[in-house]
């Protein structure tokens, strides 16, 4: 590497590298006082200007681009006129012309001998060795001498190749690189912070007295209506249901209860009651056993009420609070796998337990059940959820499959692998266990 003085600064210096693995990048971070070229210790450079190519001075550099006609109205079988590239790194071939030929890339390390070699089909992104086609066609010249577009003539009127040689993006341009050395101290400010809880010494984050599920929905005094389009036959015995909704799944539906519409009614009025941090509700109704699905609503339209006369159709009217349902479901019945265990978590409303897993490869809970009547059986449901942000986003529910502690067991420990690829924080979420005291100390570590 040859280093000029350029003169203008006395800290300003200019490099002309043989390679472009001789860029004088700062290898001495902690030291603000050097950097490291080549192996040599040199006085700190405030700033650096330079030029990539294999040569001593970019002055000297050979054209930007050359040009050549590689087959010139041709009509015939032939090589051609090769195309010399020496010291170029790519050439682009544009094929013209109303033909039925074939055209067959050659390059040459000795400008005598050839091979076949590819080009890249800048028409469809394909590389390819040869072309029956018209457009345009790039090869990558480093090391060669000359390339040559062979033609196979089949007929049609004639065939032209047109060549551009140029230098590879980045010769004959000039890199400037400014700032400072941050030191050992500065670089600790760009690197991302970790919490690590010592799993030795267990931190208490909260005492659990209800569950981080959503509530289930009760549904009020039903009564009949008569609604327009209404379909429900009077004195006919009607089963109903509901369960509750959230961005992560449902409750479990209430028990179902039984009603028939009186006189001419033709529709059941279905008082709901609010479920917090709920976003919706679905309906059952039925006269099957197990009542099957007839209607989901949001929240908002819960509390406006509504009307349906059609299976998963909600129109407006009736009374606030209650849906007014004319039709039998045919959706889903309330025994259906997706209802069978409970999945509308809630770890957007949980604060205590928020772990941050950051770089982290394992979470460790020890949950303690604290109960004095050995007359019950006490169990709970754990399940893990995180988000890829800290403090941001969505949580999303991790493992597939639940916890338990069962058979009146008061401590348990329990480690769930793999969590820290993919979120930054992490909660363990406990429900099953309503009206006993829980306390969960959480510890986290990584290997």
């Amino acid at each position: 590497m040859s280093i000029k003085n350029t003169g203008q600064f006395p800290h300003t210096q200019h490099y002309y590298p043989s390679t472009i693995n001789d860029l004088p990048i700062p290898s001495d971070i902690g030291d603000k006082s050097f950097i490291f070229v080549n192996g040599v210790k040199t006085p700190y450079i405030y700033s650096y200007t330079g030029w990539i190519p294999d040569t001593p001075d970019p002055t000297s550099q050979i054209s930007s681009s050359i040009s050549t006609t590689l087959q010139n109205a041709v009509s015939a079988t032939g090589n051609g006129t090769d195309f010399t590239v020496d010291g170029y790194g790519v050439a682009t071939l544009q094929i013209t012309g109303t033909f039925v030929a074939t055209v067959t890339f050659y390059g040459s390390v000795d400008g005598t001998n050839f091979v076949n070699i590819t080009a890249y089909n800048r028409n469809n992104k394909i590389d390819v060795l040869s072309t029956t086609n018209t457009g345009l066609f790039e090869i990558n010249c480093n090391g060669l001498q000359k390339i040559r577009a062979v033609v196979t003539w089949t007929s049609g009127t004639s065939i032209t190749i047109v060549g551009k040689a140029e230098s590879f993006v980045g010769q004959n341009n000039s890199v400037q690189l400014t700032g400072s050395i941050i030191s050992d101290t500065d670089k600790s400010n760009f690197l991302p912070t970790k919490t690590v809880i010592d799993r030795t010494v267990p931190v208490l984050l909260r005492t659990i007295t209800t569950n981080d599920v959503l509530d289930n929905p009760s549904i009020g005094s039903v009564s009949g209506e008569t609604v327009t389009g209404g379909s429900l036959i009077s004195a006919t015995t009607y089963r109903y249901s509901v369960c509750a909704v959230n961005i992560h799944g449902t409750t479990v539906p209430i028990t179902s209860v039984t009603s028939s519409p009186g006189g001419s009614n033709n529709a059941l009025r279905l008082p709901i009651s609010q479920v917090p941090n709920a976003t919706g509700y679905i309906i059952f109704l039925s006269t099957d056993t197990q009542p099957k699905m007839v209607l989901q609503v949001t929240e908002a339209q819960r509390v406006a009420g509504g009307i349906c006369t059609e299976v998963y159709t909600y129109t407006t009217g009736g009374v606030e609070g209650a849906i007014d349902i004319g039709v039998v479901g045919t959706g889903v019945a309330t025994n259906a796998a997706c209802f069978a265990g409970v999945t509308a978590y809630t770890p957007e409303i949980v604060t205590e337990t928020i772990v941050n897993t950051f770089n982290k490869s394992n979470l460790g809970a020890v949950i303690e059940i604290d109960f004095d009547d050995y007359r019950i059986s006490p169990y709970l449901n754990y399940i893990v959820a995180g988000r890829i942000v800290a403090g941001e986003g969505d949580w999303v529910i991790l493992q597939g499959t639940v916890g338990t502690i069962t058979n009146g067991r008061r401590r348990s420990v329990f480690t769930f692998g793999g969590v820290g690829g993919a979120c930054g924080e992490h909660t363990v979420l406990i429900y099953g266990l309503l009206g006993q005291n829980i306390s969960l100390p959480i510890t986290a570590w990584y290997f």
